[in-house]
């Protein structure tokens, strides 16, 4: 039976990730390991601070704090199983 995680529910923001059992063997040994400790996985939000925030309060592992890249602001943190992923708050593009 999958596990279903929520950030944000209730609000406009909410995510909603599937996180399915292990089946084999093979499966296993790949946990927290997909990618080779990259991150692949990839969340944008409208506002990084208050999802940081959030986050730590509900005991997520982040690997960083949010840092500024040349398309917006980013923090990276890791899922129960090891995983990478970045939450991502966009710069705004201009109007052309």
């Amino acid at each position: 039976m999958p596990a279903h995680c929520k950030i944000g529910q209730g609000l406009p923001y909410a995510s909603e990730f599937v996180h399915y059992p292990i089946v084999s063997d093979d499966q296993r040994c790949a946990i927290g390991n997909q990618t080779g400790s990259r991150v692949f996985l990839f969340l944008q939000t409208n506002d990084l601070e208050r999802d940081y925030a959030q986050m730590k309060r509900q005991g997520v592992t982040f690997c960083e704090t949010p840092r500024d890249k040349a398309y917006g602001r980013v923090v990276v943190f890791e899922d129960l199983y090891g995983n990478r992923w970045d939450r991502i708050e966009s710069k705004p593009t201009p109007d052309f």
